[in-house]
């Protein structure tokens, strides 16, 4: 974390002081929520929503990350 804080993080206050921050409502949007159109996809998010997230991360083997998939798959 202190090697991102040094390295790679930006630094709120400057950026605020030079007046490159800009206030987004989320709320201001004209996005509406839907239904996911395909059926087999709804399928396999539904099925990934019980699974821990960390295997999703950076790092994580393509093939730990595909057994999971084909878990929640079935």
């Amino acid at each position: 974390m202190r090697i991102f804080e040094r390295t790679t993080e930006d630094d709120f206050d400057t950026l605020r002081d030079l007046g490159l921050l800009e206030h987004v409502d989320p709320r201001a949007g004209s996005h509406l929520p839907a239904a996911v159109p395909d059926p087999s996809l709804a399928h396999l998010l539904a099925g990934v929503r019980r699974e821990p997230k960390r295997p999703f991360h950076h790092g994580t083997p393509p093939a730990q990350v595909r057994k999971i998939v084909g878990r929640a798959s079935r």
